[in-house]
């Protein structure tokens, strides 16, 4: 348990599942990250292909919204345990109070994988469909943690620097902009090009 009295400040950021496509992912994220100020960042890593599945199979067998985002989530655990495992992370937690008793004084922890596949599930604030995926999710963890800064890192960026048109140009899911509304800093980061770019969405 983390006994220094001061609370951490935290920085959300999450690893967009289209990007796991791409043969040099690990040193593209190290690059970027690393750059980052140093602050303690809790990676969220997004579905990719696993839940791309899943949107296939409620089309041809009808799941339903609830049942197919409850299985979508679950897939998180998976993708985030490959990022952990990219990253030679050591670290993945699942709960809130693991991430606020996290002894951030300790460099090895400045890298956090959190696994959301049970978190989200239970946040009432989380409807259950496809209109909320792993963006939704991160922004609310981003709230619970009160953390400084939200970054998407994605394989594009919205067209203008607006959280309404990473929702509109389906950057992020149709739910982001409401869920994310409140936070301090919103960044989106194109990870294909290289450098990689980013853009300002929101910023208080």
């Amino acid at each position: 348990m983390n006994t220094n009295t001061q609370k951490p400040t935290f920085r959300v950021v999450k690893i967009g599942g289209s990007l796991f496509s791409l043969d040099d992912l690990k040193s593209r994220l190290e690059q970027y990250l690393h750059r980052l100020p140093v602050k303690p960042t809790v990676l969220i890593a997004g579905g990719g292909v696993f839940v791309e599945n899943i949107r296939e199979w409620d089309s041809r067998f009808g799941l339903g919204d609830e049942l197919a985002h409850q299985i979508s989530c679950k897939q998180l655990s998976i993708t985030a345990r490959l990022v952990a495992d990219l990253l030679e992370i050591d670290q993945i937690v699942t709960k809130i109070s693991e991430l606020k008793d996290a002894d951030v004084s300790d460099p090895n922890l400045f890298f956090i994988v959190f696994d959301p596949s049970q978190w989200s599930l239970d946040q009432p604030d989380l409807a259950q469909s496809w209109n909320v995926t792993s963006d939704s999710i991160s922004a609310a963890l981003a709230h619970k943690l009160n953390a400084d800064e939200l970054i998407l890192i994605k394989s594009t960026i919205p067209t203008d620097n607006s959280i309404a048109s990473v929702s509109s140009e389906g950057v992020a899911d149709p739910c982001f902009e409401t869920i994310s509304k409140g936070l301090k800093t919103v960044r989106c980061v194109n990870l294909l090009v290289v450098p990689p770019e980013t853009i300002v969405l929101m910023e208080n």
